[in-house]
């Protein structure tokens, strides 16, 4: 993960997830922030789309569904959540952005 700070001192992180054979990544802690968004993958916008689940606990669920391979929506972030992909590419890396 790398953090940076923007012009208004708000840090920035980048995560990469990636996937197996499959198209499923291991569980990944998402970082301390207020908003994290997962903005495509080295697949680029290809003809499917990908899950993205959360796990926070015991519990999971499905966030979002991405057609087309692209970004997801804005989320939140919560305490001590994780986020898998699954679905997704074979063998590709999925990048996340963090803020806040």
């Amino acid at each position: 993960m790398a953090t940076v700070l923007t012009a208004s001192d708000i840090p920035v992180s980048l995560l990469q997830l990636s996937t197996d054979g499959g198209g499923t990544s291991n569980w990944t802690q998402l970082p301390d922030c207020r908003w994290w968004v997962v903005m495509g993958s080295t697949q680029g916008m290809g003809v499917g789309g990908y899950e993205i689940w959360g796990r926070w606990g015991t519990a999971e669920w499905q966030i979002d569904i991405v057609a087309n391979g692209g970004h997801s929506t804005p989320l939140p972030s919560f305490p001590d959540g994780f986020i898998q992909i699954r679905n997704g590419a074979s063998l590709a890396t999925y990048f996340l952005s963090a803020a806040g």
